[in-house]
């Protein structure tokens, strides 16, 4: 349970705009999924520490850290989740790896017969 509170309390800290301070919850939740915690938050944990990543290498390197956590284990919406921010977070970067992480994401929705309320590939 220790991940998914620091998880959310970075969410509130962010939204709060306290950038330190919900990088501090961030960092938290990452020690409690090492400790003690279930693994299915290490991806979206991950996803926002790249979010707080001033550094154009640094939070490259983050967001492939997320999408190799996303993908060895999370929640089917989650890993969806985390592709799809982090294709998005990439084109911003002018990755071309991006295009590949969204076309991901839209096969995880059509395989969950659902339709994507993202970005898809055909937008970039």
């Amino acid at each position: 349970w220790q991940p998914a509170v620091f998880y959310f309390e970075g969410l509130l800290y962010q939204a709060q705009e306290r950038p330190h301070v919900a990088r501090r919850a961030f960092e938290k939740g990452l020690k409690a999924v090492a400790q003690v915690g279930c693994p299915d938050y290490l991806p979206l944990i991950l996803l926002e520490l790249a979010r707080l990543e001033p550094d154009a290498s640094a939070r490259r390197a983050g967001l492939l850290r997320c999408v190799a956590a996303a993908e060895r284990r999370a929640r089917a919406l989650d890993r969806i989740y985390c592709l799809e921010q982090a294709g998005r977070l990439l084109a911003e970067l002018d990755e071309a790896q991006a295009a590949r992480w969204l076309a991901r994401a839209d096969a995880l929705w059509a395989a969950l017969a659902l339709p994507s309320p993202g970005m898809t590939v055909a937008a970039l």
